[in-house]
């Protein structure tokens, strides 16, 4: 049995019920190779459901066929492997087959590298180039993917990735797909801290899915990515001052065409697409286990400020206010703020990291 190969998997978004995180499908060359073969690609969700290969089986006089995955950790075949699964490929099966990796746990911005192995080497594979047509020109229309190489015979390999998918893991009934609030510790109602077993607390519970460790990562030009959200934050928390809710907005929009003119710390990037959060990205900076202020300027954050920050959502319930975050006193509480007025807040842009 002769067994092409093409894979996908999605670079950008959360996926929700078992979707495709990314469908990559581009045009390929073909050239035949032994096992073992593999890919690198960066987790985008803490929790897959699955790893899918496109098969065609090109041989079948062999009723079936076993091969066997195994994860990773890290670039390429020497990393801490996460686990292996044995799967058989029926007879003149041709299409996706999704090997189950939900025994497994990622960190969602680092990488990892799958290995298709034949136990027995008796199977060529035809990798698909989609890097370069065939007259060594860029394929039209493809979408580059950045964070992952090809591997063959444990070797990286310069020209194209292969194609693959990853699938999220499905919802069902009473499962909510959210991180956890990172809380642990339990109190009573003096505000003492108490043993958290069988009290219904969330520092019980801790439903949710697991935080990265560590939360962020230095981008290195001034910015910080969260690893748990996909969003992209200025390192500078205070690099506008207080404006009212129309100067946040406009000075958003000015940053995102005259960076130059700012002092942002650190900042070396040329972004133009931040925007003034809305108040659920503000509120996913709140870590309720702790003082928010400390734990975020511990994370790499300047300047964080012991105030309100304003979010791009108004207040349903009174049009003329938008919704703001805390950092003082009541760390995460939110509240509504006059637009009109003369009610000052600070700024902190934020982007989705393509």
């Amino acid at each position: 049995m002769l067994l092409s190969m093409f894979f996908f998997y999605n670079l950008s978004g959360v996926a929700w019920t078992g979707d495709i995180i990314q469908d990559q499908y581009d045009g390929f060359n073909q050239i035949n190779y032994h096992s073992p073969i593999g890919q690198s690609f960066t987790a985008e969700d803490s929790k897959i459901s699955s790893i899918g290969i496109g098969l065609e089986d090109m041989n079948p006089s062999i009723n079936s066929f076993s091969l066997t995955m195994e994860l990773f950790r890290g670039e390429g075949f020497d990393g801490p492997s996460l686990g292996s699964v044995d799967f058989t490929v029926g007879e003149g099966f041709s299409g996706i087959f999704d090997v189950d990796f939900s025994f497994v746990s990622l960190v969602v911005g680092e990488t990892y590298t799958f290995q298709l192995i034949d136990p027995s080497i008796r199977w060529g594979v035809r990798i698909n180039y989609h890097t370069y047509g065939g007259d060594g020109s860029p394929i039209p229309g493809k979408i580059d993917y950045t964070g992952g190489d090809a591997f063959l015979l444990g070797n990286i390999q310069d020209t194209g990735d292969l194609q693959f998918r990853i699938l999220s893991v499905p919802l069902f009934p009473g499962e909510v797909n959210l991180p956890k609030t990172g809380q642990t510790t339990c109190y009573d109602e003096n505000g003492n801290v108490i043993d958290c077993i069988n009290t219904g607390q969330d520092g019980d519970i801790q439903a949710g899915i697991e935080w990265p460790s560590p939360r962020f990562k230095d981008n290195g030009d001034g910015t910080l990515t969260d690893k748990m959200t996909g969003l992209m934050w200025l390192q500078d928390a205070n690099c506008f001052g207080i404006k009212t809710w129309e100067g946040a907005l406009d000075v958003v929009a000015d940053f995102n065409a005259n960076a130059g003119s700012y002092s942002c710390t650190y900042y070396t990037a040329t972004y133009t697409d931040w925007v003034l959060p809305n108040i659920v990205e503000l509120e996913s900076l709140v870590n309720p286990e702790t003082y928010t202020v400390g734990w975020l300027s511990n994370q790499g954050f300047f300047h964080v400020q012991k105030a309100f920050y304003w979010s791009s959502t108004t207040t349903a319930y009174y049009p003329l206010s938008a919704w703001i975050l805390s950092l003082y006193n009541y760390v995460g509480q939110v509240a509504g703020s006059n637009k009109n007025a003369d009610e000052i807040r600070y700024v902190w842009p934020v982007r989705l990291e393509q």
